[in-house]
């Protein structure tokens, strides 16, 4: 399957080289930069491919911009769509012009439609140095959503089914036998005897003390495998999405990536949240989304320093919340040894 997709890939990249070559002309002298792509519509972290094609005379060289490794767990970002790295090169010459393409991988995560942006392509001389950009155009995405999601169903009709008795009679049965079990471990348990005398249930931790505490346990993950990665990006995301959801009453549970950063930007635009935390935490939930969608996984060093900047993002977040509140208990204990 590799080698078959690879084959197919270099195919994609000549034809629309020899496109770009009939189209245009061998002899021109302009340098010129085209972009395709090899699908017409996306799913949301659905990886495509990305052609860019370069014409330019034969005394000049073509750069292309290079994505990081996946290891970095680091991207290159053009316009909506992240490319993700260059998985092949061709070159061609006719006459006095030379046609350099480019494959690039390529993913997504807008929910309708994706602007690939402009390439930036570097045409090098022993003279000089310029950049040509090739034209931004739209990519649909489709809709997670099945189509008819949004339309009013009739009612159906209710079933018809015999009633015999005996379930009754054996819904009955079970239903005694489970009082019975119920007051038996009733009267046997103190822990529900103490509860009825009036002891307190336990309560949920505040999101502070629950982010720190599932921090430290996911501290001692083993990162060895894809899937643990995948397993630890999971629950890294769950922990930092509970924690807003709670402390800044943001639904971060229930929104993507993107709707949880619009709302953080409100509220940087309202009370001055910290952009900081807007830049970490937008940098953390694309990493995860990579992560679960595109199957892109950081080093394990690099895994374990998005768990130290899951930790920053939660104490920026305590000190822009309670910026006064250390002084205020050094304060108090100060009050305190005075009065004794």
């Amino acid at each position: 399957m590799i080698r078959a997709n690879t084959i197919r890939s270099h195919a994609t990249v000549a034809a629309l080289s020899l496109f770009a070559i009939h189209t245009q002309g061998g002899s021109a002298k302009a340098q010129e930069v085209r972009a395709y792509t090899t699908a017409d519509t996306l799913s949301v972290g659905e990886r495509f491919e990305l052609v860019v094609v370069a014409r330019h005379p034969l005394w000049a060289n073509a750069i292309f911009p290079s994505p990081p490794p996946d290891s970095a767990g680091e991207f290159l970002q053009i316009g909506d769509i992240l490319i993700l790295s260059a998985t092949s090169k061709l070159s061609h010459e006719t006459g006095e012009t030379a046609i350099d393409s480019v494959l690039y991988s390529a993913t997504t995560f807008e929910l309708d439609t994706a602007i690939v942006g402009r390439v930036p392509i570097g045409f090098v001389s022993d003279r000089d140095t310029i950049t040509v950009l090739s034209q931004a155009f739209l990519l649909p995405v489709r809709s997670v959503v099945p189509p008819d999601a949004e339309d009013i169903l009739d009612i159906a009709p209710l079933a018809e089914f015999p009633r015999p008795v005996w379930p009754w009679l054996l819904f009955l049965a079970l239903l005694i036998a489970a009082m019975a079990a119920f007051v038996f471990w009733y009267r046997r348990s103190p822990e529900v005897i103490g509860l009825a005398r009036g002891e307190a249930p336990a309560q949920r931790l505040p999101p502070l003390e629950e982010a720190a505490n599932r921090l430290d346990a996911l501290r001692t993950a083993h990162l060895e495998t894809d899937a643990s990665k995948k397993a630890f990006f999971v629950e890294l995301s769950d922990i930092l999405r509970t924690y807003l959801s709670r402390r800044l009453e943001v639904p971060a549970l229930e929104r993507t990536s993107r709707e949880v950063l619009a709302d953080l930007t409100d509220l940087e635009e309202q009370d001055g949240f910290p952009g900081a935390v807007l830049d970490s935490t937008s940098q953390l939930l694309d990493i995860s989304d990579l992560a679960k969608f595109a199957e892109i996984y950081p080093t394990e060093p690099r895994c374990r320093e998005f768990l130290d900047t899951a930790g920053e993002i939660v104490e920026n977040v305590e000190a822009h919340l309670t910026p006064e509140a250390l002084p205020a208990e050094e304060a108090q204990a100060d009050e305190i040894i005075e009065t004794t």
